[in-house]
């Protein structure tokens, strides 16, 4: 056992490790590569994507406007009740 009265050697304390240094800075140098081409990958992803140019129709165009709001006697939408059992 340790007793109070003897000092403990740490040679750590004295002289820093120069090999942990170049460990955090590979850790770190790998971690922004990675960031850096997960940026790249999403940019280059965004840009290739083809997009329609030119006079378009509209598949959906709703007018929620009517006298008793969406939802009601003369609304857009109701609600439907089915006791089948499939859903």
């Amino acid at each position: 056992m340790i007793t109070s009265t003897s000092a403990v050697e740490k040679p750590w304390t004295t002289k820093k490790d120069p090999t942990g240094r170049i460990a955090y800075l590979i850790t770190y140098l790998v971690m922004f590569v990675g960031i850096g081409l997960g940026v790249l990958r999403c940019y280059t992803g965004w840009k290739s994507v083809p997009l329609l140019k030119g006079n378009l129709c509209p598949v959906l165009d709703e007018n929620f406007d009517s006298e008793d709001g969406v939802f009601g006697e003369n609304g857009k939408f109701f609600r439907e009740v089915d006791m089948s059992g499939f859903g």
